[in-house]
């Protein structure tokens, strides 16, 4: 994925991905700000881990949705070299922030099928109902 601010795009990046000095940065200032219910860089990995297996229904009303995006922003605009805080990194228009695709986030990985197209080999029912009439 590929984040774009404005007009700027930043390749997207883990938080797993960050360096020690960026991980100590987000530790202090979660201490100190009290932005989520996470505390250390632990709390943070186990909430990206909890939230990443929610359905989407579920992930879109989670208390903690907005300062997971806040973090994958930081994580990403610190990373490109930026020397943001947490709440610095975000302080933009919600409406500038968008997410954007690259061409192998569309790839399948080995061994798995495509996805169908909705409605894909589906029968109507005046097809299983025609069919159940011929047995």
């Amino acid at each position: 994925m590929i984040l774009v601010i404005g007009g700027k795009h930043y390749p997207s990046v883990s938080i797993d991905q960050l360096s020690l000095a960026h991980v100590l940065t987000l530790q202090r200032e979660l201490a100190i700000t009290n932005v989520s219910s996470a505390k250390t860089f632990a709390d943070v990995q186990g909430l990206i881990r909890d939230f990443s297996a929610l359905p989407a229904a579920e992930r879109a009303n989670h208390p903690e949705a907005v300062f997971l995006s806040a973090v994958t922003i930081w994580a990403t605009r610190v990373s490109a070299g930026e020397s943001l805080t947490l709440l610095e990194a975000v302080d933009v228009p919600a409406s500038s922030v968008r997410w954007v695709a690259e061409p192998h986030d569309r790839q399948v990985p080995a061994g798995k099928a495509p996805p169908r197209a909705a409605g894909a080999n589906r029968r109507t029912s005046r097809t299983k109902s025609a069919a159940a009439s011929q047995s």
